[in-house]
């Protein structure tokens, strides 16, 4: 793409000359419009995500023998924005909500449970950011930085769904992206957002249904959570 532009622009150099001395009278020159970033919008993103941790023992530090959980799945969901264009710098919020199932399944620990394991399901049923964006427009493409608060919705469940408990973890994200302007006031993007240190999720379901009665908890330590996303905004002003 780069060699055709500057072909494109070399060709046009040489033959402008030649056309100008032909012509009659000096023809008007047109100057396109410069794309404005400033503004509201609004849109949709979907994407894949997955995450990096381990199943834990209560009572004890999570070790790189416990056994891994991965949780992996898409994502969807809405966004809401502004920015502020000056000069080239464009200064924005942006907060989006996303629905998804990122899920792992894995064995509790023999320790509890009368000595034997259970399955515990965990997910990442949806996942809310609030962040701020800095970019530098190259006209009507705008690579950006990110960064903010994530909200994280873990659940976990224990024999096909019998029992289930769930929470929300509030975290740090950073990400990167690139917008590019399309036609009319659309704009399509591309992003990465990582979602640092979520924490420790314990889910103690009370009592197994077991006959010794013990507690059976799903300990699990997510160590991170990364999404990658692509996105349509429609934009309210600017100018293309």
């Amino acid at each position: 793409m780069k060699k055709f532009i500057i072909a494109s622009l070399a060709l046009v150099a040489f033959v402008a000359p030649a056309i100008a001395a032909d012509m009659p009278t000096k023809a008007p020159v047109m100057v396109a419009p410069v794309y404005n970033w400033t503004g509201l919008y609004v849109g949709g993103v979907v994407g894949d995500g997955w995450g990096t941790g381990r199943f834990c023992e209560v009572g004890f530090n999570c070790q790189s023998t416990f056994v891994a959980t991965d949780p992996k799945g898409w994502n969807a969901g809405v966004t809401l924005g502004y920015n502020w264009q000056l000069a080239n710098w464009v200064l924005g919020i942006e907060g989006d909500w996303s629905w998804g199932k990122l899920k792992v399944s894995g064995q509790t620990n023999p320790t509890f449970g009368c000595g034997g394991t259970s399955t515990c399901d965990i997910s990442i049923n949806s996942i809310g950011t609030v962040r701020g964006r800095v970019g530098y427009a190259f006209g009507r493409v705008l690579p950006y930085l990110t960064a903010g608060a994530a909200f994280s919705n873990l659940y976990a469940s224990m024999w096909a769904g019998a029992v289930a408990g769930t929470t929300i973890e509030t975290d740090f994200v950073w990400g990167v992206g690139v917008e590019a302007a399309l036609i009319q006031n659309w704009s399509a993007k591309i992003e990465y957002l990582n979602i640092s240190n979520v924490g420790n999720f314990v889910f103690d379901n009370g009592m197994s249904p077991l006959s010794c009665g013990a507690a059976q908890p799903c300990y699990v330590h997510l160590s991170s959570i990364n999404l990658v996303r692509l996105g349509l905004n429609y934009r309210f002003g600017g100018t293309q």
